[in-house]
């Protein structure tokens, strides 16, 4: 997991994803994947997945999932 941990203590399952080289945590909810997000050590954003999901990326994965037509939903990076 590489340094993330729910910052809330509901524990959604997750799953980690690669998409076309980027690795995203995929979450059924937006609460718990910001949560997710706020626990990681480094900046992370959300991502509008592929129905029904959001995901969770690294900085430099967000930028090339948003520059491939998925929608960024939050930027956590500041939130901490």
């Amino acid at each position: 997991m590489g340094g993330c941990v729910p910052a809330s203590q509901e524990r959604e399952r997750w799953s980690m994803q690669v998409i076309k080289g980027r690795t995203v945590f995929e979450f059924s909810s937006l609460e718990n994947a910001k949560s997710f997000a706020i626990g990681c050590e480094k900046p992370m954003q959300i991502i509008l997945g592929d129905a029904p999901f959001y995901w969770v990326a690294s900085l430099a994965d967000a930028t090339w999932l948003t520059a491939n037509g998925y929608e960024l939903l939050d930027a956590v990076a500041e939130a901490r």
